[in-house]
């Protein structure tokens, strides 16, 4: 394997572990968010919900949707979308905020799997 493969090889690696830990992390925090936010338990779920919801419709839209454009572009632009979709989690002043957050998640999941 030559030394580009290896690159592309890792830069989707390291996609992956952020992707999954991004998507996963909010499972052991559902207490805390829900205490910070001030909303039960069970809403709190919905940061978990969310994701999988929206990345379920959004793979097959986004497959049709970038069509033939260059696969790095595309990867490279969910991961700035994830780095955005984490900056506005850790800044949500509102819950819904975060709710927007995850939703964006969810586009990058669809979109990254897709």
């Amino acid at each position: 394997m030559n030394s580009s493969h290896r690159l592309a090889v890792l830069a989707v690696t390291v996609g992956i572990f952020a992707i999954v830990t991004t998507e996963i992390l909010p499972i052991g925090l559902l207490t805390p968010i829900a205490a910070a936010f001030g909303v039960s338990a069970g809403t709190a779920g919905w940061t978990m919900t969310v994701p999988g919801l929206v990345a379920a419709v959004a793979a097959p839209v986004v497959t049709v949707a970038i069509g033939r454009t260059d696969r790095r572009l595309v990867l490279a632009a969910l991961m700035v979308l994830l780095a955005v979709a984490g900056f506005l989690a850790a800044a949500a002043p509102a819950y819904w905020v975060l709710l927007v957050a995850r939703l964006l998640v969810g586009l990058v999941i669809g979109g990254f799997w897709s």
